[in-house]
């Protein structure tokens, strides 16, 4: 595999596509075939980008002691890296910049930036943000305490993994977590109504390095059923060069972008401590599960409100047989693809386990309608034969 870092901030552009567009340039007067002549110079330079195969060796090693959850891109994909800058204004090229590990030239999710993902599904940091807002903006100050507020009640208090824990105690883990510091002084700033919280007095003191929770940058472990990772997709902006208001009137033109494609796993590594809380112990597994619940519910990177960087859990669960498989019996597993000549008929792996042993068959299953290959999938089993094989099943889609 090509170092894609390297191809695309530093080969994509060089003397050589700048000579020869300048050269079009020079020969072509007409602005269409102009157009057309740069488009298929880029889309020469897009090849090697888009061509790009993974292999088990491009794995980056896991980390020792480290917490590991694996996460499934869902369509359209993701986006990461979009204000890092690249782009000349010509037509056909990628015009939005890509996150890319600058040694290996994979593409990856910064630590940062998981961290702060992470971090916006807690509150406490939002209400201090508008605690200090309150004199510039008392309106949007009080947005963000609304916020805040929803994100506290109705969504880490409700988490199976922060049972029976009580606000001031998450209080100090948000802090403990994410400022890596203990707050000294709680009884003097604390307050149930988060707007009453005097986060002008708080403080704290740090917590040593070896003790804090550190968020690794994120890899790809997987790539999707056909050993691909990067494809090209668009946006199409309305913008009206003088006026706001006539957005919705102007033709929309499209800028094309570099994404990850979807079911490609990636790897988010984390090195998580205990924390102790007044007496209550918050395990570096239960925040491993938080961690892994809130990437799913928010999502990660660019354009997360439009459906980029979500993810499916990657975690397999075997169906476990004592004896012959039985019909009725329900399977994960993923799509392959449609069985030829056969309608609604579509060939499936399926996840068991027996005597013990993981194990992949392959399997027939029926659904009417089109699925995307790699999709997840519930296999319900509907026919075995003498020989203990399945012959025949229902798919569900997951």
């Amino acid at each position: 595999m090509i170092n894609i870092g390297w191809y695309f901030y530093r080969n994509y552009l060089n003397q050589d596509v700048i000579n020869e567009i300048d050269k079009q340039k020079q020969d072509i007067r007409d602005k269409k075939k102009l157009n057309d002549a740069i488009q298929s110079i880029f889309e020469k330079q897009n090849k090697p980008i888009l061509d790009v195969t993974w292999d088990e060796r491009e794995k980056v090693a896991t980390l020792e002691n480290s917490q590991i959850i694996s996460l499934k891109t869902t369509y359209p994909g993701l986006f990461s890296g979009s204000g890092i800058s690249h782009s000349t204004g010509e037509t056909g090229e990628f015009k939005l910049g890509f996150a890319f590990d600058h040694t290996t030239g994979q593409p990856y999710l910064p630590g940062s930036s998981i961290k702060g993902t992470i971090r916006s599904a807690f509150p406490f940091r939002l209400a201090k943000l508008a605690y200090y807002h309150k004199k510039k903006d008392e309106k949007e100050a009080k947005r963000m305490f609304e916020k805040a507020n929803v994100l506290l009640n109705h969504y880490l208090l409700k988490s199976e993994y922060l049972s029976n824990l009580q606000s001031k105690q998450l209080f100090q883990l948000e802090w403990e977590i994410f400022e890596g510091a203990k707050i000294t002084n709680l009884n003097d700033v604390w307050n149930e109504e988060l707007t009453e919280i005097n986060f002008a007095k708080l403080e704290t003191e740090p917590i040593g390095s070896y003790e804090r929770d550190i968020f690794y940058d994120a890899f790809i472990s997987e790539p999707n059923l056909i050993h691909k990772i990067l494809g090209k997709d668009f946006i199409t902006p309305h913008k009206h060069k003088t006026n706001r208001n006539l957005d919705a009137l102007v033709n929309p033109i499209p800028i094309q972008f570099l994404k990850i494609l979807p079911n490609v796993t990636f790897q988010f590594n984390f090195d998580l401590k205990d924390a102790k809380l007044d007496g209550r112990v918050i395990t570096a597994e239960r925040k491993k599960e938080l961690f892994h619940q809130i990437l799913l519910d928010f999502g990660i990177g660019a354009k997360t409100n439009v459906g980029y960087g979500q993810f499916q859990d990657d975690r397999v669960t075997y169906t476990y047989y004592t004896g012959k498989i039985k019909a009725s019996a329900v399977i994960e597993g993923i799509y392959q693809e449609p069985k030829k000549n056969e309608k609604n008929r579509h060939l499936c792996k399926l996840f068991i386990q027996e005597n013990g042993q993981n194990k992949t068959i392959e399997a027939i299953g029926i659904y009417n309608g089109a699925i995307q290959v790699g999709t997840k999938v519930r296999y319900t089993v509907t026919q075995v034969s003498k020989k203990n094989e399945i012959t025949l099943g229902q798919i569900q889609p997951c």
